[in-house]
């Protein structure tokens, strides 16, 4: 068929009335159109068609026969010509106008899903003749949202007289459809899926798009279920469409371990809506455990007192165990705080150098279990206990006068009594010197660091010239810190026998 774009003149013959002229423009070649005695069409036949472009007038009259294609996103002015019922009509495409409101006067009868937008107007002047109402006009915009749809429309005229009612009816073939031009149902995009711990709710916001192609108004709604999380909501410019998790009540979004939430984002642009889902796993926070202090050094004898607190996020209960290697030094239980506010548990004490605080490093684990997730989170504290105080030397020899000097190696035994506040070992170091022999007068045979006793070969001689020999034995202990400390023994041999 020829393309055009022109206006021609269509003949219309009535019972009652002599031939009216209508103006009425031609539609496109590639334009399909709507035919009257065709039936309910779906894909109509494109070599009869009438296309009425917007603000053009059709006069309706008893009998009469139309064929009317109106075009997207126009109006077209039905004006009643007689009194008369069941005239027949075709409207096509989805034509759009929101906002305004509907009159009481007019109505959609039995089409299912038939959606009427606009401001409807009924003007009623006085009749210029029987059953003859002159310039009664309503402005009628349809849109089902559908292609192919059948359905009654019916407009009531408040005559002077009396009611006039005209009804376009499904026996008649009324047809709501589209040739190309009907609105596009907007895109829907909830975003990747999104994992979180119970903890990150309060923080996390879930992102979607929306669009739409026709560039129609767009509203958005987050649900789960059937449940709203969000109510519907302006698509803003952007077309980034939120959802606050901290906006949603926990009841919706618990976290059970592993809780996965399926949430639909729902785009509507009035007549036709769009969704997509996307899942949001939250997962139950583990707890955690804390010391004060994490870390300390105290000395052998010292008072030990650690501090210790455990939090749960989700307010579950808390088993919790203080241990040393293997060896468990306090347990229990305690009922955490929703929210994670941290609660004290029940620490190990001690003293320095005494069991389970051993000189040197110890190392403390707290373990704690929420019963919810596997395993435990562990947190470490350590106890250096260190020893700054030498140990202490009493010594006491067999012999401290050598007599006579005639020479000889005269064996001498030394008790050092160290002592050490760790209770550890101690070493014993022993030095021998003397005023006036070298080192072949003396011998050390022995000395034994876990009893203490020293034992020593010493000759008994001194100088004919001198006032006396002198052997002095410096003992000295040293504890594991390494704290050490001395002591002196002397034993003499005498130039002349001593009298009582």
């Amino acid at each position: 068929m020829e393309s055009k774009n022109k206006c021609k003149k269509v003949e219309f013959s009535t019972i009652l009335w002599s031939v009216l002229v209508v103006a009425l423009c031609a539609a496109p070649a590639s334009r399909a159109g709507f035919v009257n005695d065709s039936g309910p069409i779906n894909a109509p036949p494109s070599d009869e068609y009438y296309w009425v472009t917007t603000g053009v007038t059709v006069d309706l009259y008893a009998s009469g026969s139309y064929d009317v294609y109106i075009d997207d996103n126009g109006t077209v002015n039905f004006q009643a010509g007689s009194s008369a019922d069941n005239v027949s009509a075709y409207i096509g495409s989805q034509l759009n106008m929101y906002g305004g409101t509907v009159s009481d006067t007019i109505s959609a009868q039995g089409g299912v899903g038939i959606t009427i937008y606009g401001t409807y107007e009924s003007m009623v002047s006085s009749p210029i003749g029987a059953g003859h109402y002159d310039s009664v006009t309503n402005q009628v915009v349809v849109d089902d949202g559908t292609n192919g749809w059948n359905g009654d429309l019916t407009f009531t005229y408040e005559g002077e007289s009396a009611p006039t009612t005209l009804t376009f009816s499904t026996s008649s073939n009324i047809q709501f459809g589209s040739t190309g031009g009907e609105n596009h149902a907007p895109t829907a995009y909830a975003g990747e899926d999104v994992i979180i711990y119970t903890s990150e709710q309060g923080v996390t916001v879930l992102e979607g798009t929306a669009t739409d192609e026709d560039g129609d108004a767009l509203t958005y709604r987050w649900l789960k279920g059937t449940i709203e999380l969000k109510p519907s909501t302006d698509v803003p410019l952007d077309g980034i469409v939120t959802l606050e998790l901290s906006s949603v009540d926990q009841i919706y979004l618990p976290g059970v371990y592993s809780e996965l939430h399926t949430l639909t984002l729902e785009v509507s642009d009035g007549p036709l809506l769009s969704t997509d889902l996307m899942d949001l796993s939250v997962f139950n926070m583990p707890p955690s455990a804390a010391a004060n202090p994490p870390s300390m050094t105290v000395g052998i004898g010292d008072s030990i007192s650690i501090g210790a607190e455990v939090a749960d996020f989700d307010g579950d209960l808390l088993a919790y165990e203080w241990r040393k290697g293997a060896i468990v030094l306090e347990s229990g239980t305690v009922a955490s705080q929703a929210g994670g506010d941290p609660v004290s548990i029940a620490s190990p004490t001690g003293t320095g150098g005494t069991a389970p605080f051993e000189l040197g490093l110890n190392v403390l684990v707290i373990a704690v279990n929420d019963g919810v997730n596997s395993g435990e989170v562990s947190e470490t504290v350590t106890v250096q206990v260190s020893d700054t105080e030498a140990p202490t030397l009493a010594p006491t020899a067999s012999e401290i006068m050598l007599w006579p000097p005639n020479n000889t190696l005269r064996p001498v035994t030394i008790q050092a009594n160290a002592e050490d506040n760790s209770g550890g070992p101690i070493t014993l170091d022993v030095q021998v010197t003397s005023n006036e022999a070298d080192e072949d007068d003396w011998v050390i045979d022995s000395v034994d660091n876990a009893t203490g006793e020293i034992q020593l070969k010493l000759r008994a001689d001194r100088s004919g010239s001198g006032d006396g020999r002198i052997y002095t034995v410096t003992i000295t202990a040293t504890d594991e810190a390494n704290n050490s400390s001395a002591a002196i023994v002397e034993i003499r041999v005498s130039h002349n026998k001593r009298k009582n």
